[in-house]
């Protein structure tokens, strides 16, 4: 807290086989090659061969009251429709506004500069903010770097999704900045509630996440997080008592010595964002303001509002029930309840959009067409690491199908069947729900027919080859010779080739078989007569190429392996 006297702990394989070394028909060229030598003396060479946050005014979520009055009617048609919609980036909102509003009803002169004081809190907070996400993004790398600990969470704004109605579970909320805008004022009566429920939002989406898991947090306190705008100081404390759950307090002062003018604002939030075993969250929040003006402080006022918030889900990730406790339940009641439904609607936001459980599941990349692959599935917390028992459903875009499409109670296993196309793209949607929160991934699986490197030969010729479909023709090519591969189905054919081996023209033909293991490819071998031409006359004798079979990370060269 800023005022003195009150200080607290504050921071801001591929592998290549070796030659074939059986005897094949190319033997004959170890006779021809020596009888060449010795008598031209001409050597020879070898070439060889590829990622709130309010509910709408007018549908404030349905609660059961402890120790306070019944909530307040919902707002009319006409104050509905003049609350926009927040935007996620925008800042955290002044916190002052209402106490300042109350100074200036004995102190007109206040008024004129009312709003630029309340837009240099504003600005302060903002500072302060992006100052503790520094400090504390400094503190998890260090300690990651040790392998002390990997957080779930580092403060940043995220997207907040639009209620539509009130079966709608997703929030909108009205902007910060119109908190502390006079003419919107006028426009909406009531407007200390709309700052209630504004404040309790941006507390919790701002910093709900941290306290749920404050990891960040050292041995070592980070440097207190503080910033200064004109009139306004902020500081943000971070709260750790042994015992007690850590809090995080936002503490405001506008000070203007002009005016005699000084006004203390401070909230503060502790709890979880995140469901428990039993689907029980619990949030505490606290609003206060106080200020004075005036000659020794003639004007004076103060406010307080504190409430622990309690909603229960179920299987489904639902909040189906929420309990507001106010500390003092006749002070204001109405505000406390804002206070806490802003909270929750923006708790419950992120405890539906994967801020404590997540899917772990993986797609199988890359596979065949029609393939068949097998998808384990499991939901866990991202707090304890603890299996969660959640509903999961899945659904197929692109073909060809999935089974089943829903998991009761994960771990669970899915099975997906792809399209019987070369190239196509499906997308496995898989959506977790329990009482514990509820996530959703995205899996992507693409066909692709398989490509195959071969690699072989016997005695001096090798050679290497691709094939994308062992239904297709293919070839083999090195040493100066092009085999050519025509299959009759995929496990054989026949072949020739021709070219120079070595110097000597050379030509041939057979068949052969292809191995499969399962329904890989793994070896070729083919058989025939081989003919070489030399200075002593042809010479022709049978022969065995076996050429292992080996997958390949290239794509397919269709336009180079078109045969004539």
């Amino acid at each position: 807290m800023i005022e003195p006297g009150d200080r607290r702990r504050s921071f801001v394989d591929q592998t290549t086989p070796p030659r074939s070394t059986i005897p094949s028909r190319f033997s004959i060229l170890v006779f021809v090659l020596l009888a060449t030598l010795a008598v031209c003396n001409n050597p020879t060479t070898k070439a060889e061969a590829r990622a709130a946050a309010q509910p709408s005014a007018s549908a404030l979520p349905t609660a059961t009251t402890s120790q306070q009055t019944a909530p307040p009617p919902p707002a009319t048609a006409t104050q509905t429709s003049n609350i926009p919609k927040i935007d996620p980036n925008a800042p955290f909102p002044a916190l002052s506004g209402e106490i300042l509003r109350l100074l200036e009803a004995n102190e007109p002169a206040l008024a004129k500069h009312r709003e630029a004081w309340l837009k240099a809190e504003q600005q302060a907070i903002a500072d302060a903010i992006n100052t503790f996400q520094s400090q504390l993004k400094r503190s998890i790398n260090h300690e990651n770097k040790v392998g002390a600990f990997t957080p779930m969470w580092v403060p940043q704004p995220s997207a907040l999704a639009t209620r539509q109605s009130a079966d709608d579970l997703s929030y909108s909320l009205m902007s910060p900045a119109y908190a502390a805008d006079s003419t919107y004022s006028e426009a909406v009566s009531g407007i200390g509630t709309f700052h209630d429920v504004l404040v309790g939002a941006s507390t919790v989406q701002w910093f709900g996440e941290f306290v749920t898991n404050p990891q960040g947090q050292s041995d070592k306190p980070l440097k207190e997080s503080a910033a200064k705008n004109g009139e306004a100081k902020v500081e943000i404390n971070v709260i750790s008592k042994p015992g007690s759950p850590t809090s995080v307090e936002i503490a405001t002062k506008i000070d203007v010595p002009p005016f005699l003018l000084e006004a203390f604002s401070k909230v503060s939030i502790s709890g979880s964002v995140c469901p428990d075993a039993n689907g029980r969250v619990k949030l505490h929040l606290a609003l206060s303001s106080k200020g004075k003006v005036g000659k020794n402080g003639k004007v004076k006022y103060g406010r307080n509002l504190d409430v622990t918030v309690i909603a229960v889900v179920d299987d489904d990730g639902n909040n189906v029930s929420t309990d507001y406790q106010a500390k003092q339940p006749d002070e204001d009641p109405v505000g406390n309840m804002y206070l806490g439904a802003g909270a929750i609607g923006v708790a419950e936001s992120k405890w539906k959009s994967g801020k404590c459980v997540t899917i772990n599941a993986t797609s199988p990349g890359a596979v065949k067409p029609k393939a068949s692959s097998k998808i384990p599935v499991t939901v866990v917390h991202k707090l304890d690491g603890s299996t969660v028992p959640a509903k999961v459903a899945a659904t197929l875009t692109g073909g060809a199908s999935i089974t089943p499409t829903v998991i009761p109670k994960s771990p669970g296993d899915i099975t997906h069947v792809a399209v019987d196309k070369d190239g196509a793209s499906m997308t496995i949607t898989l959506k977790a729900s329990s009482r514990r929160g509820n996530a959703s991934t995205d899996l992507t699986i693409t066909t692709k027919g398989m490509v195959f490197k071969l690699d072989g030969g016997a005695d001096e010729f090798h050679g290497t080859g691709i094939v994308c479909d062992f239904e297709k023709p293919f070839k083999v090519s090195g040493d100066g010779l092009t085999l050519t591969f025509t299959p009759s189905s995929k496990t054989s054919g026949t072949y020739k080739y021709s070219g120079t081996l070595h110097g000597f023209k050379a030509w041939g033909n057979g068949a052969y078989t292809v191995t499969y293991d399962g329904d890989n490819p793994v070896h070729i071998t083919a058989k025939g007569p081989g003919t070489v031409k030399t200075p002593m006359g042809d010479m022709t004798a049978e022969g065995t190429e076996k050429y292992s079979v080996s997958a390949s990370q290239d794509g397919c060269p269709y336009d180079k392996l078109l045969l004539d």
